[in-house]
């Protein structure tokens, strides 16, 4: 016997910028969406997200900004907004961007961990906080 399909909206918050990541479980996870948004976009960008899929929660990560994120989003009366534990997530994130999108040309010489990402990598941490839901569910 399959579960049934399962669906979060998973929320990386910050003070500037959140990663947001749509991400559906049922016998794999499917990465739907994601994206790094404006933090004062964050309810606009659920609502929209939420209509497209009804998600089953709202997974947020207890860091940085959780509670403004959490109140911006609880309002919206969606789904229940369930905190998960985002400690060392941000490295975990860092590392699968580099796996994802390996350094070209010169920059193959020098070693990851001495170089910056070209762009915020929220959104993997979003979709990190999704798995680490699931896994615990």
């Amino acid at each position: 016997m399959t579960e049934a399909a399962r669906v979060v909206v998973s929320i990386d918050p910050g003070r500037s910028k959140c990663g947001v990541a749509l991400v559906r479980m049922s016998s794999s996870l499917e990465v739907i969406d994601r994206m790094v948004i404006p933090s004062t976009e964050i309810r606009k960008v659920v609502s929209k997200l939420a209509k497209s899929c009804r998600p089953d929660a709202i997974v947020i990560g207890n860091g940085t900004s959780a509670g403004d994120v959490s109140k911006a989003v609880s309002d919206l009366d969606i789904a229940p907004v369930i905190f998960i534990e985002e400690k060392f997530t941000s490295l975990e994130a860092r590392a699968r961007y580099w796996r994802e999108n390996p350094p070209r040309g010169l920059r193959k010489l020098i070693p990851v961990s001495l170089q910056t990402p070209g762009c915020p990598y929220d959104d993997y941490v979003a979709v990190i906080l999704a798995e680490k839901f699931f896994a615990a569910s």
